[in-house]
C-alpha cells in the first residue's frame, strides 16, 4: 500500500510508482521487477525518468514490450518511395535532368578529353596539378548538343570553378573567347 507523499509539483505525474521520499532521494518500484529503488529527485527535474532498477531489467522489458514506434515493412517502404518518385517529389524541378552528369562514362571520356587539350592546366590561374575540375563553358541544362563537346569545356583548379560559379555570366563570355567552340 502506498503512502501519502509530500507533493512534488510536476513530478507527481512522472512518479507514479513512487514508494516514499528520503531526503534528496525518492524510493521507487522497478516496473519489470518489483525491487525498490532510490533516484535522487533533481535525476527527475532533468527529465531522466528512471523506470527501472538497473539496465538488465530495463532491455529484459524492452524485449517483451518493444518501445513505442512504428515499424515499417519492407514492401511498405516500397511503396513509399515510389509514391514520392518523379513529378510526385515536392521537390521536383521539371524539366531537370534523371542522371547524375558525373557518373556517367561518356561524361568522364569528355573529362579526360578537356583534361588533355588544357594539359592538366587551369585556364584561369596557370596552375598545373592538384585537383582539377572540368567546367561546362555553355551550361548542361541550358544547350544538349553541346554537352560533350570538347570545346565547350575548360580545365579550372577547384578555387578557380567555385569563383567562376559565383559569377557565371561575366565568365562565361570570357571563357567563350578563349576556347573556339
Amino acid at each position: 500500500m502506498k503512502k501519502k507523499l509530500p507533493k512534488l509539483g510536476k513530478l507527481q505525474k512522472q512518479c507514479d510508482t513512487v514508494m516514499q521520499q528520503v531526503g534528496k532521494k525518492i524510493i521507487k518500484e522497478c516496473k519489470k521487477c518489483g525491487v525498490q529503488f532510490s533516484v535522487y529527485i533533481s535525476d527527475l527535474k532533468r527529465g531522466r525518468r528512471r523506470l527501472f532498477c538497473n539496465n538488465e531489467c530495463r532491455v529484459k522489458f524492452c524485449k517483451i514490450f518493444p518501445p513505442k514506434g512504428w515499424k515499417h515493412t519492407a514492401d511498405y517502404k516500397k511503396r513509399l518511395s515510389l509514391s514520392r518518385m518523379g513529378e510526385k517529389n515536392p521537390n521536383y524541378i521539371s524539366g531537370s535532368t534523371k542522371k547524375r552528369r558525373g557518373k556517367t562514362q561518356r561524361n568522364k571520356i569528355w573529362r579526360n578529353k578537356v583534361f588533355k587539350r588544357d594539359d592538366y592546366e587551369c585556364q584561369e590561374c596557370e596552375k598545373r596539378g592538384g585537383y582539377k575540375e572540368a567546367h561546362h563553358i555553355i551550361f548542361w541544362s541550358e544547350d544538349k548538343k553541346k554537352r560533350f563537346l570538347v570545346g565547350n569545356g575548360v580545365t579550372l583548379c577547384f578555387s578557380c570553378h567555385k569563383n567562376i560559379h559565383r559569377t557565371e555570366r561575366i565568365y562565361k563570355n570570357l571563357l567563350c573567347g578563349k576556347i573556339k567552340l
